[in-house]
C-alpha cells in the first residue's frame, strides 16, 4: 500500500511538471552525471516504440518511465522508431520536438542519451532533420539512418554491439507509400550489417529496427519482407536480441534459432495480440515500454506497463 501511494504520488508529480514544461559506428563516450548509475553492476537501458503522438496516453507512458528510471537509474534510452506522428517532423525547429520529445521526457530521470531507430511515420516527413537535431540537443545521438556504437558492461571486460538498422526500405507496402525508398541501396545495408556483426568482437549483439521479424500482433503473417532479409544474417553471426516495434504492443518473440525477438511499440497506442503460437513467450496489448538489464552473463528484460506494472521479465544467458 505504502509502495503504491508512493507511486501515485511520484506519477501526480511528473504528470504535473510535464505539463509545464549513411552507415556509422562510434564509441561509447556518455558522460554520466548521476553516481547510481555509475555504480551500476549492469548496463541497464529502455526500450520504447511508436511513441510520438504527444497525447495523454505517451504521457502516461512517459510518467511511467520516470518513475521506473527515478527507483532504478538507467544508462540512456533506444527507440526503436515512429519518433513522431503522424507524418514525421518538419525541420529540427518543429514543434513536435518540444511537445513530443524534450516536454515529454523532461524528468532528470530520463534525460539521457537517445538511440533512435526510424520508422515508416518519420518517413512522412524530413528524415535528414532527426539526423541532424543533435546539434540542437545533444542527447539525441542519431546521425544516420543505420549505425552501429559498442558499450562497455560495467564490472567486467564485456561489451555489447548495439547495431540500427533501416527496415522501412525492406517493406514493400512502405515502397508503395513512399516512391524515393526504392532508390535506397538494400543491399548495401545488408552488407554493412555483416561488416559490423563480423568484425565486432563484443560478447552480446543486440540489433535494433522498427519492423519486427516476427510477431501475432497486428501484422502477423505481414513480416515476410523483414524476414528474409535479415533472419539469416541474425543466426550467421548470433545476433543475441532483436529489438522492434511497428506493431503497437508488447511481445517476446522466440521461434527455432539463437535469436530472442522483442516488440516494444506501444509508447502511446496498444492494438491486441494473439499468443496461440509455439514461438510467443509474452504478448500484450497495452501501453508501456521494456527495461533491459545487462551483466557480462546475461541479459534480463522486463516489461512494464503505463501503471508502473512489471508484466513479464525473462533472463537470458550466455558463459
Amino acid at each position: 500500500m505504502i509502495k503504491q501511494f508512493k507511486n501515485s504520488v511520484l506519477h501526480s508529480i511528473y504528470l504535473f511538471c510535464g505539463l509545464c514544461s549513411v552507415g556509422f559506428s562510434f564509441s561509447d563516450t556518455t558522460n554520466l552525471n548521476n553516481e547510481a548509475v555509475r555504480a551500476n553492476k549492469s548496463l541497464d537501458f529502455f526500450v520504447i516504440g511508436d511513441w510520438g503522438k504527444g497525447d495523454n496516453n505517451q504521457r502516461n507512458v512517459a510518467n511511467a518511465m520516470a518513475i521506473e528510471a527515478t527507483q532504478k537509474p538507467i544508462d540512456f534510452i533506444v527507440s526503436v522508431g515512429d519518433n513522431f506522428y503522424p507524418h514525421g517532423v518538419r525541420s529540427i525547429n518543429d514543434k513536435r520536438w518540444k511537445n513530443t520529445f524534450e516536454n515529454m521526457y523532461a524528468d532528470t530521470s530520463l534525460r539521457r542519451d537517445w538511440y533512435t531507430a526510424i520508422g515508416n511515420h518519420d518517413y512522412e516527413g524530413s528524415i535528414s532533420a532527426q539526423l541532424r537535431y543533435h546539434k540542437k540537443n545533444p542527447r539525441w545521438k542519431t546521425t544516420q539512418r543505420y549505425f552501429s556504437l559498442t558499450k562497455a558492461i560495467p564490472q567486467s571486460k564485456d561489451s555489447v554491439l548495439f547495431v540500427f538498422i533501416d527496415t522501412n526500405p525492406f517493406d514493400k507496402g512502405m515502397n508503395k507509400l513512399h516512391g524515393g525508398l526504392w532508390r535506397q541501396n538494400k543491399k548495401k545495408q545488408l552488407l554493412w550489417l555483416e561488416k559490423v556483426l563480423d568484425k565486432s568482437s563484443a560478447k552480446w549483439k543486440i540489433v535494433i529496427g522498427h519492423h519486427p521479424l516476427f510477431t501475432t500482433g497486428f501484422r502477423r503473417g505481414k513480416t515476410t519482407d523483414i524476414q528474409v532479409p535479415f533472419q539469416p544474417i541474425f543466426e550467421k553471426y548470433k545476433v543475441d536480441v532483436y529489438f522492434s516495434g511497428h506493431d503497437h504492443d508488447l511481445q517476446h518473440q522466440k521461434p527455432d534459432g539463437h535469436t530472442h525477438y522483442f516488440v516494444s511499440g506501444a509508447g502511446s497506442e496498444f492494438r491486441g495480440v494473439t499468443s496461440d503460437s509455439d514461438m510467443t513467450k509474452f504478448a500484450k496489448g497495452d501501453y508501456g515500454f521494456m527495461r533491459a538489464k545487462l551483466t557480462s552473463d546475461t541479459i534480463e528484460v522486463f516489461v512494464i506497463n503505463a501503471k508502473n506494472n512489471q508484466l513479464y521479465n525473462v533472463k537470458i544467458s550466455k558463459k
